[in-house]
């Protein structure tokens, strides 16, 4: 399938057991059937056919029968109706009647209006199905180091997502709608009474920054991203009455950033690189910020009370696509140190997320330690 995922490791032969395998239990047939569910692709395969095909949405607006769906859809009735059987038993829809179908509390998670925003996660069309792809070169990445998604697609995820204005504008909007839990914690947060300026560094659409500016009408800011995604945030702050106080500066996080501001929001950014890169990041932000002013970090981090399984996902996904990491506070402080940054308070941000509140070497005092 790909150059990443034919890669052959140049491993050593396996020595003998220590000990033979235990005996079979009553319990080994029930622990292999979970195996096999484990690896199986098929629910995931369900599961974006219903969801690109708008199934949810269709049922939360009243089309409930599997003829009236499949019309709705353009798919076949009969072939539809065992694809939502097949899911009924496993919680997402109740069959309520012969052919009519009932959306579970697991099954409004799928509906396009849903406030997490999932629906597009599972979209056959969109980006992350195209991210997922590389997850069978994961093989190579361990081999090599390099990640899959190069090896699947041939060039570097923002290059590949830059390339096509569709593929552009579907990325971001993922973007965005995972952003909005932790940008709706991040306004919640104490402390916004005190500044004016926020630069939101690599903020998309701007869906953290409008989450802000409409929590706190004193606050302004400004977006950095590349153009393309900039012209998204425009008519995201025009769409909000935003306009006047939410500007965008195109360019790279990589070059200099305006000047000033008492906040640099990192949101989801670090994670995304290695550590000189995460280096190179902090230092603009660090270079920019102002006296008295603040480098905000949100990401997820294997800090105290996070879910390991969630951490443990966002690491694969983050190594296999981009070479990222999750990193602990730790880390992140370490990485801030060279950038001439302190690390100064960690607070939760929602959906799993953490707040790193880092400061210029030569403002504040030492501060809490990074947990």
């Amino acid at each position: 399938m790909t150059a990443t995922s034919t890669v052959t490791p140049a491993r050593r032969a396996v020595p003998p057991p220590l000990a033979p395998p235990p005996p079979l239990t009553p319990d080994d047939e029930r622990r292999a059937g979970e195996l096999i569910n484990f690896m199986s692709v098929l629910p995931q395969a369900a599961l974006r056919a219903v969801a690109t095909l708008r199934v949810a949405d269709l049922v939360a607006a009243g089309v409930d029968e599997v003829g009236a769906l499949a019309a709705h859809a353009g798919v076949q009735p009969d072939r539809l109706l065992r694809v939502l059987r097949y899911l009924a038993v496993r919680g997402f829809v109740v069959e309520a009647a012969p052919g009519r179908f009932a959306l579970t509390d697991l099954g409004q998670l799928l509906r396009d209006d849903h406030p997490l925003g999932l629906r597009a996660h599972f979209d056959l069309h969109g980006v992350t199905h195209r991210m997922e792809q590389a997850y069978e070169g994961l093989l190579g990445t361990l081999c090599t180091g390099e990640p899959a998604y190069r090896g699947t697609h041939g060039r570097d995820l923002y290059d590949d997502v830059e390339d096509e204005p569709g593929r552009t504008a579907a990325f971001t909007a993922q973007m965005s709608s995972r952003a909005q839990p932790s940008a709706r914690g991040l306004a919640a947060l104490p402390g916004w009474a005190d500044g004016q300026d926020v630069v939101d560094v690599g903020g998309g659409d701007g869906a953290h920054l409008a989450e802000l500016l409409t929590a706190h009408p004193h606050l302004r800011g400004t977006v950095v991203d590349l153009p393309a995604t900039c012209r998204q945030a425009v008519r995201r702050f025009a769409a909000l009455g935003l306009g006047e106080r939410a500007r965008t500066a195109a360019g790279s996080f990589f070059d200099p950033l305006p000047a000033g501001a008492d906040a640099y929001l990192l949101c989801s950014i670090l994670i995304d690189w290695p550590d000189e890169d995460a280096v190179r990041v902090l230092t603009r932000c660090a270079e920019a910020c102002r006296p008295g002013g603040a480098v905000l970090v949100v990401d997820w981090l294997r800090a105290e009370g996070a879910n390991p399984v969630v951490t443990t996902h966002v690491d694969l996904h983050e190594m296999v696509l981009v070479g990222g990491r999750v990193r602990t506070p730790t880390e992140v402080a370490a990485l801030a140190a060279r950038a001439g940054l302190r690390h100064v308070a960690t607070a939760p941000c929602g959906a799993g997320t953490t707040l790193l509140t880092l400061v210029p070497v030569t403002d504040g005092a030492a501060g809490d330690p990074p947990r």
